[in-house]
């Protein structure tokens, strides 16, 4: 869905309720036809359906918007723009399938040398990390055009955000070693399983 809603065209062009609109309607036709549509578990191959249909609607209305009510042009780039953006951004891309290969090749060694119950507990570790970085993540994306746009990396309001990411990184960790050992004794009772 990060592919084909241009999160960051209008990220880029600082109208963020666009996204929020599209989040909206996605998140509405979805929920629309799960709770309509699926009744028994032989209705179950129907989610991943439903989750693309919604995402398609939203990819058409985002394009119409990015068309019709922005005026962008559509413009087919060159051959070499295409090989030189890829070649520039490949060290982002590997850090991401880095990231999220880390977290699947974890849960496997985990199952593979532990017992499933330990990768019960890293997988309710993971998404508590992950609820963590929430804060951080709004914050990033609510503060990344400002920040393209200024490029100062000197000034008050630079340093403002900085402490305040820092704030709120901080209160995550805290967040995180409170609520880590609640989630797994509440998961998983009394019997804890080696780690």
């Amino acid at each position: 869905s990060h592919i084909l809603v241009p999160i960051w065209f209008f990220q880029g062009i600082e109208k963020m309720k666009y996204l929020t609109i599209f989040r909206f309607i996605n998140l509405s036709i979805y929920l629309l036809l799960l709770f309509t549509s699926i009744k028994t578990q032989a209705d179950y191959w129907k989610l991943p359906l439903y989750q693309n249909v919604g995402l398609l609607i939203t990819v058409f209305y985002s394009s119409f918007v990015i068309f019709k009510n922005e005026k962008v042009p559509f413009v087919s780039p060159r051959k070499i723009d295409i090989i030189d953006t890829f070649i520039t951004s490949f060290p982002f891309f590997l850090s991401r399938v880095a990231t999220t290969f880390n977290g699947y090749v974890a849960k496997l060694v985990t199952g593979a040398n532990l017992s499933m119950e330990s990768v019960g507990v890293l997988d309710v570790a993971q998404k508590i990390v992950g609820v963590a970085k929430i804060p951080a993540g709004m914050l990033n994306q609510a503060i990344y055009p400002t920040m393209s746009k200024i490029r100062n990396t000197n000034s008050y309001l630079t340093y403002r955000y900085l402490y305040l990411f820092l704030f709120l990184s901080l209160l995550s960790c805290i967040a995180v070693f409170v609520v880590s050992p609640l989630a797994v004794d509440d998961e998983f009772g009394s019997e804890k399983p080696i780690t």
